[in-house]
């Protein structure tokens, strides 16, 4: 008996060692790769519970398996932008001035954003409105806060200078990003009523969608004792995240009557949150203009998004559900699940009289811009930023709103120059990133004051 015991025991300690080598191994390999800051993976200083969100199920390309391993590993980085990790009341924001790193998905390259003093990306600014400054607050996930982006890219950060350089002396803007990784229409509603508010905005524009659609995917875990234990387990062992990935590659299986449940409390959901805010900011005088999103599942790679519509990939994840696919990825159907949102968002829009930006048009033949399944290049951050822009403009700039302007915008005379204007934000931030310096929101605002 004693020695059984023993066996037992030896059996026991040759099994733990394993899995400390493979926990040690993986560690020390993703250490060497992205910084040591994995070592501590699962821990307050090292670890984020947003390792496995971000997968997809089928077996994936070079250069996804590349993307993906960069962004699941990146966000165990103690400084990632990926995690704001200040809890609010109904949602996160980021530490005052807090440090923060992100990455460029096509080259590994890391480098800083920057984080204001009231915890959100950009340069500092007074809560208190100046006098015939037209503000406008950004609101959204990471989409909005710029995620791959570096600070000169971002969409409100174009959307600043498109709104300058279209202007000029006639009008003064103060474009704010308020966007927050991972956040919903919930939280952004929160957010909104706690953040917004005080700073008496006259615009609030909001690009959101696709992190509420995660609540149409099906819950692979239910039921299955081997996916409570690694899914509990994965946010503090590096080795237990990635069998927890590898189980998702079992693919999910598409219930129609599941879907429709799911969706509709989903749409119904996003759509009051949505009216809410816009009774509230109608209360302070000030104007919403939502915008529909652009999106993918991942089911074609990068390069072969161009000239494929959101529309048509909508119909492709349709047509392998009617096919009988069985290896469907969260991605894929949450698509169909941020479709009927987009759907419902347009109906809303139009019955309610909110302003719309059709994004997803606006990016429809340009979709490789995508770099994951929602977040852009520069090139699309420059297409969202153009296209918030004119609706702004209209509202709220003298010249631009002019009959004679607007016959010419109109017949299209001023597309080359807007495009121009827009691409040279973008050569900036460029230069700008290249050369290592930082973005100088500040100074380019006291030169806005100084014009007036």
């Amino acid at each position: 008996m004693r020695a059984l015991r023993q066996g037992a025991l030896y059996a026991i300690f040759l099994v733990a060692a394993s899995l400390l080598l493979v926990e040690a191994v993986l560690r020390g390999y993703f250490a060497l790769q992205v910084g040591p800051s994995v070592l501590l993976y699962g821990t307050r200083y090292g670890g984020a519970k947003e390792y496995y969100e971000a997968g997809t199920s089928r077996p994936l390309t070079v250069s996804q398996q590349r993307n993906l391993s960069l962004l699941a590993t990146h966000k165990q980085l103690r400084d990632s932008a990926w995690v704001a990790r200040n809890r609010q009341s109904g949602y996160e924001k980021y530490h005052p001035n807090q440090g923060r790193v992100d990455f460029d998905p096509e080259t590994g390259e890391r480098f800083r954003v920057a984080i204001n003093g009231h915890g959100f990306r950009g340069a500092d600014f007074d809560p208190a409105k100046e006098p015939g400054v037209v503000r406008i607050v950004t609101l959204g996930a990471s989409s909005t806060f710029g995620y791959f982006n570096r600070d000169d890219q971002t969409y409100p950060s174009v959307l600043q200078d498109l709104l300058d350089e279209r202007c000029g002396d006639r009008r003064r803007y103060e474009v704010l990003n308020l966007g927050i990784p991972h956040l919903t229409s919930r939280q952004i509603l929160a957010l909104y009523r706690s953040e917004v508010v005080p700073l008496h905005p006259d615009i609030v524009t909001l690009y959101a969608g696709r992190n509420d659609s995660l609540g149409t995917s099906p819950r692979p875990r239910e039921g299955n004792w081997l996916r409570a234990v690694t899914s509990s387990l994965a946010p503090y062992v590096l080795s237990l995240a990635f069998l927890d990935k590898q189980l998702d590659l079992r693919g999910l299986r598409f219930s129609r009557p599941d879907f429709e449940a799911r969706a509709k409390a989903t749409t119904a959901e996003f759509i009051a949150n949505l009216s809410q805010i816009n009774e509230e900011a109608a209360l302070q005088g000030a104007t919403v203009i939502v915008a529909t999103q652009q999106a993918s599942s991942q089911l074609l790679e990068r390069a072969q998004m161009r000239g494929v519509t959101y529309d048509e990939e909508v119909a492709m994840v349709q047509k392998r559900i009617d096919d009988g696919a069985v290896d469907l990825s969260k991605l894929e159907i949450t698509l169909l699940g941020h479709a009927e949102l987009m759907r419902a968002l347009r109906a809303w829009a139009r019955s309610s009289q909110v302003p719309l930006v059709d994004v997803i048009a606006a990016l429809d033949q340009h979709r490789d811009v995508l770099l994951s399944w929602v977040h852009l290049n520069p090139e699309g951050n420059r297409r969202v930023a153009d296209a918030y822009s004119r609706e702004i403009l209209a509202r709220t700039c003298p010249q631009w709103a002019s009959p004679d302007v607007a016959q010419c915008r109109a017949s299209g005379c001023l597309r080359e120059a807007s495009r121009e204007a827009s691409q040279a934000s973008i050569s900036r931030a460029s230069s700008a990133a290249s050369s290592g310096r930082s973005p100088e929101r500040s100074k380019r605002s006291a030169s806005s004051r100084d014009r007036s």
